[in-house]
């Protein structure tokens, strides 16, 4: 392994971390739990503790959800 293969083998590693953790984590609970709370518990169909983060319909309602509420609190705090 060559020394300058350092840098992008950690950021390699930085980007998995984010999109394995995040992506498909965070924003699959939180995406869940609005997508069952706005269809009255039709969807998705997975249970929550059945994790399938390949609906990417439910990970970015996720998404959306979270950076809709990083903006909220911005802007009461602000």
């Amino acid at each position: 392994m060559d020394l300058l293969d350092l840098p992008a083998n950690v950021l390699r590693f930085l980007w998995w971390l984010i999109q394995d953790c995040f992506f498909s984590l965070a924003c699959w609970c939180v995406g869940w739990l609005v997508c069952r709370t706005l269809t009255l518990n039709r969807y998705p169909k997975e249970r929550f503790t059945e994790f399938n983060d390949q609906h990417l319909t439910v990970n970015l309602v996720g998404l959306v959800t979270l950076i809709a509420v990083f903006v909220l609190v911005i802007l009461v705090v602000s």
